[in-house]
């Protein structure tokens, strides 16, 4: 007696090989196709898949696969990319701190702006689909240039004061270290404050999610801590929810 696991692999097998012939085949192709010498073992696969109306033999002997088979099919949620995925937050928190919030994700030795949302009365941010260097004037990229050595010698980019870069770098790893944020104080542009958190898989910052501010937000009570919280929130969801698709 074959295995259960084995009848479960066989079968599967069939399935496979049937989704890439559309026109259907012969018994002696789908034995073929599966290594399969003894025809009474694949003829009694088949027997049973056509009586569950997964697979159905024509008057000429072709199998196919059934309607049921390509329902299965369209009854599968696909999977979410990171802009989808991270959009709902982005809105969220945009929409309660009237601040402008953004999405870089680290591709290849860059990060690309996959998503912005723009408030009125805060500045403007990077456009989506622009390619940028990591370096310490790109928002949030202190976190990728932290786990990835060679982004070290080139992060300073074109910051003029070496002892202020120095000193944003140090107070940058003290924030992440203690806030899980990294906040550039204007630093790199003046009119514009901005916090970052990283967004996670499999222990690796993947993309930042980040926000921009005008300073004199800075004057209400308790804002920078509110909108890394909001951040830190949105950003611990989406990481959650992409290892969770990727378990799928």
């Amino acid at each position: 007696m074959i295995p259960k696991m084995e009848v479960i692999k066989r079968a599967i097998a069939i399935l496979d090989a049937l989704s890439h012939n559309s026109q259907g085949m012969k018994f002696s192709e789908i034995a073929d196709a599966m290594r399969i010498s003894g025809p009474s073992t694949l003829s009694r696969m088949l027997q049973s898949l056509c009586c569950y109306a997964a697979v159905k033999k024509s008057h000429d002997g072709i199998y196919t696969l059934t309607p049921k088979v390509v329902q299965w099919g369209q009854n599968i949620t696909p999977k979410l990319s990171l802009q989808q995925v991270v959009k709902p937050s982005m809105e969220r928190i945009t929409k309660k701190l009237k601040v402008s919030t953004i999405v870089f994700e680290h591709t290849g030795n860059a990060m690309r702006c996959i998503e912005k949302i723009s408030d009125e009365l805060s500045p403007s941010l990077q456009t989506p689909g622009v390619i940028l260097s990591v370096c310490i004037k790109l928002i949030g990229s202190y976190w990728i240039m932290s786990e990835n050595q060679k982004y070290e010698d080139n992060y300073a980019g074109d910051f003029e004061d070496s002892q202020a870069y120095k000193y944003l770098l140090k107070t940058f790893a003290e924030d992440a270290q203690k806030d899980g944020c990294v906040y550039d104080y204007g630093k790199n542009f003046p009119d514009n404050n901005r916090l970052s958190v990283p967004i996670h898989f499999n222990g690796k910052t993947i993309a930042i999610l980040g926000a921009g501010f005008t300073p004199g937000r800075l004057k209400e009570k308790g804002f920078r801590k509110r909108l890394t919280a909001e951040l830190l929130t949105a950003a611990e969801e989406v990481s959650y929810i992409i290892s969770e698709q990727d378990d799928v």
